[in-house]
């Protein structure tokens, strides 16, 4: 079994692993392979494409443009797909092929709108060069109005109060405690992944609008979390709501952590954004 089916009061969704599928769906696209809204026929992500997609494992190693089995070494190595119950779906992958990263991901969905992905994540060889990981997940959407991510954030460091801002289509957003900008010698320093937008988050998560809905991402973590969202210029067919863990001073057999909550469903404005983050919280604890 290399997917499976799960329905919400708000949402149709396909999890699976990165085998190719049924409809056109692409080898190498995980995660959630498609997000239809209820009511409708109308999968949000690009064709073929896939959301909380495990996409990367990056160190800024010179190769990494070069070799597209480097870059996209969480597409090349196979997963497995293990349902765990009616409500819970773990995608297993063994050490990757270049990097030696072995990873679990559980998907639990939750009515009425909401699924939480759990990652944890082994490195099983030597792989930090410039002393970091970077763990990149993609969300290939199809392109609406607003391409951008919002965030509560800081435009300046002196700024004490967070306000509303949104993703330039270039940067990654990163907290005031973040270790960034990262070191990253290698060609793809020019790349969304390896930059620094100067303005910081205040809260750890943002949200991203397809029409009169909203798909917000929520983040808990001991580790460096970036957020990006993209502009959608031609010849693109779809726009990236993406983010990065970055994990500093990775040992070989230690354990690395990451909870995401996404929840997707018609926009109730701002305020049940920050109230749907502070229920997640209290959770935690």
């Amino acid at each position: 079994m290399n997917s499976t089916k799960i329905t919400t009061r708000a949402f149709h969704a396909v999890i699976g692993d990165n085998s190719p599928g049924p409809d056109g769906h692409h080898a190498g696209f995980n995660g959630i392979w498609s997000l239809v809204p209820a009511g409708t026929t109308t999968n949000i992500f690009g064709p073929g494409l896939a959301g909380l997609n495990l996409e990367h494992y990056i160190n800024g190693r010179d190769e990494d443009k070069k070799k597209d089995n480097i870059l996209f070494d969480p597409r090349r190595s196979p997963m497995e797909l293990h349902r765990k119950s009616a409500t819970s779906i773990v995608l297993h992958q063994p050490p990757t092929a270049f990097y030696g990263v072995e990873s679990w991901t559980e998907f639990t969905i939750h009515e009425p709108n909401t699924i939480d992905m759990a990652f944890r994540c082994v490195p099983r060889k030597e792989i930090d060069p410039n002393g970091w990981m970077g763990v990149f997940w993609a969300t290939y959407v199809k392109p609406r109005e607003d391409p951008y991510a919002h965030f509560l954030g800081y435009e300046s460091p002196e700024q004490v109060e967070p306000t509303w801002l949104q993703t330039d289509g270039t940067n990654m957003v990163y907290s005031r405690d973040a270790k960034v900008p990262l070191r990253f010698p290698g060609p793809m320093r020019d790349e969304a992944m390896a930059t620094t937008d100067k303005r910081r988050w205040a809260e750890p998560f943002y949200y991203c609008l397809w029409g009169e809905y909203a798909y917000i991402v929520m983040f808990d973590t001991a580790h460096d979390i970036g957020m990006y969202s993209g502009d959608v210029r031609p010849p693109r067919s779809w726009n990236p709501w993406d983010f990065q863990m970055n994990i500093h001073e990775p040992r070989v057999g230690a354990e690395y952590r990451l909870k995401v909550r996404m929840i997707f469903d018609r926009f109730q404005g701002r305020d049940w954004v920050q109230e749907e983050m502070r229920k997640w919280r209290e959770s935690l604890r």
